[in-house]
């Protein structure tokens, strides 16, 4: 059996022979994705799948790849009738091979009129030229899909919330491999908690669309590239619209309409390949296109087309589920745009490019997870000594790009002391006396107010050991109509000893000057956390692996603020 490679310069190139077509075109073109190959012929597109298994797709054996060319055409005359021409054979007779040839039949393909490039929507975004009639009307002719499209029993089971998390799931199994090519640990492990928490904190929401028959068999892939405008496509029968848009073309009538007709619109490749990635609730079929939308810089043109969406379709729940599915196909464009680098044949300049494209989708998929968490806001990170609360704020701020304050630093500044130098005083006493430390809350009070009123987002690491402390802090914060979270950080006391006996032992490598013959003293001192508010309140045990211990306290944050 030949390899894929093989297969691509035996199949393609005999393809890329105008002799091979029946009409035997002047050019023939070839456009590769990572699952076809598309030839451009005159009026006429052949796409031709390719023997590839993503385990999501299977297109493994002739039958399969048949198959799946009869359910695309059927499919896509949903939105697309005129469109789509059938399946054709492609045969070969000794050497040659060609389309509805003689001799054996070695593959299939979908035989397609062609539409016009300069007309896809993602062109006119790039040219500058997608109107806000432009969305509107492809809003109403979404809307009017998705009310006649099959809903039922079948349809539900393939698109609720089980499946929508077996989806997300795979996309995050399928993705590793690409960590620190096309997105990085941050993004990756921030998009992982944000989708988790998201799917257990709204799973009412969710059954609630179920039993409003708000999943549908729907398109699956409604990005920019696959929504073309304005004009019939070639060849079309001459009766209808295309009667009116001949006469338009010989100037023996003009019409000027207010915005595209939705007939004029074209909206083309659904998914046929899995039943549960077009079977989704109606928000995220929307919420692809409102992603495309920003992704092309006009978040003007993605709000109208969701505003025109609800008001089409009566559907005001798309709302609160809108960031979230932008989220995820935002995330499956990174996702399908990193397997087109495993084309052998990508050039460099061809594979940077591709790259930088998946990098920008991952990158937008993380801001609108982010978008949960209110910002400005002030984080207050705490707990007893050798809980691991300067580590985590620490890389809290590194994560999300927060302003930092340490109590270590800011004490040993107050005190004219190096950071890594050393006062192991007396409990309370020193530089750890109650004025010294009223005095260093002070000044990182002044410090946090300052940067919040500016608009920037604040972690405070100390141990807000009283609850004074703690709501001076969060009190400076309401004063500006911010958010508060505080952060109490534990630990096992057999961890916690052991972290602060290695800190004598390493000394030179920690700024504190905690230590285990004090940590009981402290512990008698501590006012239990009862002010905060149960949603801005995580009580993070850190006893686990320092790698996990960030993962599950942003994990924490997302589900409260949802």
């Amino acid at each position: 059996m030949p390899t894929l490679v093989e297969r691509r310069y035996t199949l393609v190139d005999a393809l890329l022979r105008p002799e091979a077509y029946p009409d035997e075109p002047t050019k023939v073109t070839l456009l590769e994705t990572h699952v076809s190959y598309l030839f451009f012929v005159d009026d006429v597109v052949y796409k031709v799948k390719k023997p590839v298994d993503y385990g999501f797709l299977d297109f493994t054996n002739l039958g399969k790849r048949r198959f799946y060319c009869d359910r695309e055409v059927a499919l896509n005359s949903r939105m697309s009738p005129d469109v789509y021409m059938g399946v054709v054979p492609i045969r070969q007779d000794g050497n040659d091979i060609r389309v509805e040839g003689p001799g054996k039949t070695i593959e299939y393909a979908v035989k397609m009129h062609r539409l016009d490039a300069d007309k896809a929507v993602s062109e006119l975004l790039r040219r500058g030229l997608l109107t806000s009639g432009d969305v509107r009307a492809i809003a109403r002719k979404v809307a009017r899909f998705h009310e006649t499209a099959a809903t039922g029993t079948e349809v539900n089971d393939l698109g609720d919330l089980s499946s929508i998390r077996r989806n997300i799931e795979e996309n995050f199994e399928q993705t590793e491999r690409f960590i620190g090519k096309t997105i990085t640990s941050d993004e990756y492990e921030d998009l992982v908690e944000y989708s988790r928490a998201f799917m257990r904190k709204n799973a009412t929401m969710f059954r609630l669309r179920t039993r409003q028959g708000r999943i549908r068999d729907g398109h699956g892939d409604l990005h920019a590239s696959n929504i073309f405008l304005g004009g019939e496509p070639e060849a079309m029968p001459k009766d209808g619209l295309g009667a009116v848009a001949d006469a338009e073309r010989e100037g023996l009538l003009r019409i000027e309409p207010v915005s595209i007709l939705p007939e004029k619109i074209h909206i083309i490749d659904c998914i046929e390949f899995n039943d549960r990635f077009r079977c989704a609730d109606v928000a995220e079929d929307i919420a692809f296109l409102a992603m495309d939308l920003d992704y092309f810089g006009r978040p003007d043109l993605s709000r109208e087309f969701v505003e025109a969406y609800v008001e089409a379709s009566g559907d005001t729940g798309v709302m609160a589920l809108m960031d979230f599915f932008k989220t995820y196909r935002a995330y499956v464009r990174g996702k399908v745009t990193s397997f087109r680098l495993d084309n052998p044949d990508l050039t460099n300049e061809e594979r940077l490019s591709v790259a930088g494209e998946a990098e920008a989708y991952f990158r937008l998929a993380r801001s609108y997870a982010l978008l949960s968490v209110p910002r400005p806001a002030l984080f207050i990170v705490g707990g007893l000594m050798g809980t691991g609360k300067s580590s985590i704020a620490e890389e809290l701020a590194n994560r999300w790009d927060l302003h930092y304050i340490s109590s270590d630093l800011t004490r040993k500044r107050l005190a004219d002391v190096a950071a890594t130098q050393h006062r192991y005083e007396e409990y309370g006493e020193g530089i750890y006396s109650a004025e010294y430390t009223r005095m260093t809350y002070e000044v990182m009070l002044d410090e946090a107010r300052g940067r919040l009123a500016s608009g920037e987002p604040v972690v405070v690491d100390a141990t807000f050991r009283a609850v004074e402390e703690r709501q001076r802090f969060s009190d400076a914060a309401a004063s500006l109509r911010l958010e508060t979270f505080v952060v109490e950080c534990t630990a096992a006391e057999g961890e916690i000893k052991r972290r602060l006996e290695a800190r004598i032992t390493h000394a030179e490598e920690t700024i504190s000057d905690g230590r285990w013959e004090l940590y009981r003293r402290q512990q008698a001192d501590w006012e239990p956390i009862t002010e905060v508010r149960a949603n801005r309140l995580v009580q993070l045990d850190t006893t686990g692996p320092r790698s996990e211990n960030l993962r599950k306290l942003v994990g924490e944050i997302f589900f409260r603020v949802m």
